[in-house]
């Protein structure tokens, strides 16, 4: 049940500089949700209703239903299926059903961000630590980590007190072999670049392409949102299969407006995350995992621009690499080269 894009999109102005972009008006989005409710004979409603008190949050999220406080909302159940579940809710049979209403998109997710807040900044903080505490650095160094510390520390500065010639060639026979390590990786990397050939393989159609989430943080870019935007619309990838999450903090109210005046397609999604400690972009990240629906995940930074094929291709080599691959990592293109002595060196 995709709408065709001749009849979604619509021109508007980017408040960051003016410039005209065209996306699908969220408007029409509600439109097809509340034709489906009509579809399907059950109630309608474009404003929160009252959550449960023991929704669970990441499930009732992806899964787009979730019970509701029959007392306080006059409903019991709340539907608002992702684009790639609408065509099968409208199989089913719902007449008749007074206790079912159907929420658009962003009216659902608003409700139930709001009855779990508490419990997002939570696993966004603890839940690492909470899981694998030797692998979080919540907890900072134990105290067999700083006893360790101390003798190195206060070895070195003896030696460098007795004999700092000595101290400060030690320290570098010490180093030296590190950075030789370092210098054999890369140069393995780049001769296993030149030798490999690139895999041939067929990209995967519309059909057979999973979802992928993109999570894209930012914190005070103004300046950037239109060429932000301007790359997440050309990405070569069906929109609904695409789960796209800008992740902003609550005390970035510019970036809130600005994002608030732009009519931003159904598959992005702007994320607020709670204000808390610590105010870090893993933590954002954290939050946006939280509600990411894809099978496969990839992460952008503001001024990043990926080229258009890049999901299409990263999901064609997933599918055909073995199961056990994990990660996949792009090539980066330096455009900005001649900035500074920073960036040709990154060229």
């Amino acid at each position: 049940m995709r709408m065709s894009a001749d009849s979604m999109e619509r021109n508007f102005a980017s408040p960051a500089d003016g410039r005209p972009y065209s996306c699908p008006d969220k408007f029409a989005v509600d439109d097809r949700y509340k034709s489906l409710a009509r579809h399907c004979g059950i109630a309608w409603r474009d404003q929160p209703l009252t959550p449960a008190h023991d929704v669970p949050f990441q499930q009732a999220m992806a899964a787009g239903i979730a019970r509701l406080d029959e007392a306080a909302s006059g409903f019991r159940i709340a539907l608002s299926p992702s684009p790639t579940g609408l065509a099968a809710l409208s199989r089913h049979d719902l007449a008749g059903r007074p206790d079912v209403v159907m929420l658009p998109p962003h009216v659902f997710r608003a409700m139930l961000r709001g009855q779990a807040r508490a419990e997002v900044l939570d696993h966004a903080s603890n839940h690492l630590a909470r899981i694998r505490p030797g692998e979080s650095a919540r907890t900072g160094m134990t105290g067999r980590h700083g006893w360790l510390a101390g003798i190195v520390g206060g070895i070195f500065l003896l030696a460098l007190w007795l004999s700092p010639q000595t101290a400060i060639a030690g320290l570098s026979l010490l180093i030296t072999p590190l950075f030789f390590a370092l210098i054999v990786l890369r140069l393995g990397a780049m001769i296993d670049g030149w030798l490999a050939s690139p895999p041939r393989i067929s990209l995967l159609g519309d059909a057979d392409l999973p979802i992928y989430s993109v999570l894209v943080p930012l914190y005070r870019e103004l300046a950037i949102i239109p060429q932000l935007l301007a790359a997440l619309l050309k990405l070569d990838y069906p929109p609904d299969r695409l789960d796209i999450k800008i992740l902003i903090e609550e005390d970035d109210l510019a970036t809130q407006r600005a994002l608030a005046g732009i009519h931003l397609p159904e598959h992005i999604d702007v994320l607020v995350a709670p204000d808390g400690l610590p105010r870090t972009k893993p933590r954002a990240l954290n939050i946006g995992l939280i509600e990411a629906r894809g099978a496969l995940l990839t992460i952008y930074d503001a001024e990043d621009r990926p080229d258009p094929g890049q999901l299409r291709l990263a999901a064609s080599l997933f599918r055909a690499l073995p199961a056990s691959t994990a990660c996949l990592q792009g090539r980066l293109v330096i455009d900005n080269a001649d900035d500074s002595l920073l960036t040709r060196a990154i060229r």
